[in-house]
């Protein structure tokens, strides 16, 4: 989760896939620029839990209602599938959100930022190959450090920024 990023709170963190079900939201104030963060529950797809199925149902509607989309990935596997089949970090997002069985359809037009995750159980290598892949924000929720939050923090402002004046351009 990357709640307690924008929460500045202790949240429960754990690596067991489906804590989270419910829509969690935050209303902040980031360079001026009004956001909502909705933390939602992970999509996946291999899951028969009635009540996880419902949380990312409601996931997937959020997302269709987002104009900014932070896509959270493990950086390990990030790592793993440009490697294996050299793909771009974009090549990769395409095939991660069809993975998590997103209609890339109704997706269409909005901004999506990926962030490797778990940065922490990186090796100082697989550190240095994720520091060479542009357009990708690196982050560890588990120990945020001000090394690592706060250049997270400025290039999420910077994307508030673009993100504001396309609507704005839009609008008028």
């Amino acid at each position: 989760t990357l709640f307690p990023y924008t929460t500045l709170s202790d949240l429960i963190v754990t690596p067991i896939a489906g804590t989270t079900r419910d829509i969690i939201e935050s209303t902040h104030n980031f360079g001026g620029y009004p956001v909502v963060f909705a933390d939602t529950a992970g999509l996946r797809k291999h899951t028969k839990d009635v009540v996880e199925l419902e949380g990312i149902s409601r996931a997937k509607e959020c997302l269709h209602n987002a104009d900014l989309i932070l896509l959270l990935t493990d950086a390990r596997e990030l790592l793993r599938n440009i490697s294996t089949y050299k793909q771009s970090a974009q090549d990769y997002q395409t095939d991660y959100l069809q993975e998590l069985d997103l209609d890339a359809n109704k997706l269409l037009g909005k901004r999506i930022q990926l962030i490797a995750n778990k940065i922490d159980l990186l090796s100082m290598t697989e550190l240095q190959k994720l520091a060479q892949i542009d357009n990708v924000l690196k982050i560890t929720c588990k120990q945020p450090t001000t090394d690592i939050v706060q250049p997270f923090l400025r290039h999420f402002e910077k994307l508030l920024c673009e993100l504001y004046v396309m609507l704005f351009v839009e609008n008028y």
